[in-house]
């Protein structure tokens, strides 16, 4: 590689191999100048990368003072690199910032195609290097979260202006005590009346768009995401995980669920509790006390259900997802546990 650029922000993508070391799927390890651990009983050091140098800077024939840097990695974990890049024209000092290691299955670029070969030597490949912006490219699910930046901004507003609408009914009724009870004026109470249910009518109204608004955003989350969820399944079932090759596009679906109405339409109502209160105080100091202590107690029964229940919970989920694990490996090779007699 030829034009490669510290100051550009150029990296070396080598995230595309990380599904073809002894422990597929496992992130690769700078370990920089140091040496391939060479224990081949473990395999511990496995996906490791590291660099060395070529070429010397206090030679003085310069018919041939070209540098080299060398980037191996070790996939095998044997102590001997299987795949090389050399960067000319200078010996860089790098670190893991210059280079992608993770596991590209989530990201939207595509893994980059590498041959190895079978000798002693690492195989050479010829890259053709393109600068780097100096991120990571975004994944899917943060796309469709910006793709869905409108929508959850308009659902905040008319939330706003729906619980704004919520102080309708006790102001009306408290209309109608201190001004129609006293007057018994039925012009007054007709159009209290009306005026109160035209805008029950708009809270209506709001309250339907921005459950609307809410499932598109669900549905586009999921829409955008479960291609990559697919195909990160499929690499698993590849690898033999320990985990049901269905479950992480499951977890996609709660996460679907869960974004439904009405579930997150409390995020939006919760900061509006302030206001209630307030308007619960210029009623009455006493009503106000009453109320504020009543929320209090709400928000520590909520906080202690929250914490007495999550490892219940974290457990339960566990033990479903292995039983469904259990369960399709035993559906996927029932030819085999029927011939071995395995059957109930």
């Amino acid at each position: 590689m030829e034009d490669f650029s510290q100051s550009q922000g150029d990296r070396l993508d080598l995230r595309g191999m990380a599904e073809h070391t002894s422990f597929p799927g496992s992130k690769l390890t700078f370990i920089g100048t140091a040496a391939f651990n060479e224990s081949a009983q473990t395999r511990s050091g496995a996906g490791s990368v590291r660099y060395s140098y070529r070429g010397d800077t206090t030679d003085t024939d310069t018919t041939n003072d070209t540098l080299y840097t060398d980037v191996t990695v070790d996939l095998a974990g044997n102590g001997k690199a299987d795949f090389r890049v050399t960067l000319e024209g200078d010996h860089y000092t790098l670190t893991d910032a210059d280079l992608l290691l993770g596991y590209p299955t989530l990201w939207a670029a595509p893994p980059a195609v590498l041959a190895f070969g079978g000798g002693s030597e690492p195989a050479a490949v010829h890259m053709a290097f393109s600068p780097c912006a100096g991120r990571a490219p975004a994944s899917p699910l943060y796309a469709a979260l910006r793709r869905c930046r409108g929508e959850v901004i308009g659902a905040a507003g008319f939330s706003a202006v729906a619980n704004v609408l919520l102080l309708v009914a006790p102001m009306s009724m408290s209309q109608i005590y201190d001004r129609v009870l006293p007057s018994t004026s039925h012009a007054t109470l007709i159009a209290l009346t009306g005026v109160a249910v035209f805008l029950s009518c708009c809270f209506g109204l709001l309250d339907w768009i921005r459950q609307r608004l809410m499932t598109c955003v669900a549905l586009t989350l999921h829409d955008g995401s479960v291609d990559a969820v697919l195909a990160g399944s499929y690499h698993a079932s590849l690898r033999r995980a320990r985990q049901s090759g269905g479950q992480p596009v499951r977890d996609l679906t709660t996460v679907r669920q869960f974004l439904n109405p009405p579930s997150t339409l409390a995020f939006f109502d919760a900061p509006w509790a302030p206001v209630f209160l307030g308007a619960v105080f210029l009623l009455h100091a006493w009503l106000g006390v009453l109320a504020l202590l009543s929320t209090g107690v709400l928000l520590g029964l909520g906080v202690l259900t929250g914490t007495r229940s999550r490892g219940p919970y974290s457990l339960a989920a566990e033990q479903a997802a292995k039983a469904q694990c259990f369960a399709e490996n035993g559906l996927r090779h029932a030819d085999v546990l029927a011939a071995m007699a395995m059957t109930y």
